[in-house]
């Protein structure tokens, strides 16, 4: 189903045009640039309603983690609008661009902080990292150990020049994927 999308890691991976994104190992969660976009809107308008409704005065613990949700898909946002500026950066179906890297690095931050926050309902925000793509069995979704390797070398090669600890994030789980072979 996924099998032209171009790969990065086995928990990134996105569509040609840049539309759509799978995050996530094994079951990805299926990510579209106009789901983001929408929740970008959703979390500006819960911080401005919260700034609003206590005055002005101090945050709360939770609001403070929606200020900080909401700079994540910011800054998710600007990343996916330059990706989709230049979708066909790949080489043989593996992405290429240092922005795919930055941006799945972003998605990991994302998805850590929705796993520490424990409770939105009182801002009507629902998690967007919950929905999974169950059952597809592609090699863009489950890659087989050819495909890790092809990623690891194609990360080694064309991301060599990115600073060694966005590197050792985003490509670490892959490396050590490749090394127990």
């Amino acid at each position: 189903m996924h099998e032209h999308f171009y790969r990065l890691v086995p928990r990134y991976s996105r569509s040609p045009n840049g539309l759509v994104i799978l995050y996530g190992a094994k079951h990805p969660a299926v990510l579209w640039y106009s789901t983001f976009e929408e929740l970008e809107t959703q979390l500006i308008n819960i911080t401005y309603r919260s700034y609003f409704e206590r005055a002005g005065l101090g945050r709360s613990k939770d609001e403070m983690l929606v200020v900080l949700l909401r700079e994540q898909v910011q800054h998710i946002n600007v990343l996916w609008r330059l990706i989709r500026t230049q979708p066909g950066v790949e080489l043989l179906g593996y992405c290429t661009s240092p922005l795919d890297v930055q941006l799945c690095d972003a998605l990991d931050t994302f998805s850590a902080m929705e796993e520490a926050t424990i409770d939105f309902t009182e801002y009507r925000y629902t998690r967007k990292m919950g929905f999974r793509d169950i059952g597809c069995t592609c090699f863009a979704c489950l890659p087989d150990m050819e495909h890790l390797t092809w990623m690891w070398r194609c990360a080694r090669i064309a991301h060599a020049y990115l600073p060694q600890r966005l590197f050792d994030r985003v490509f670490k789980e892959l490396k050590d994927g490749v090394a127990r072979g």
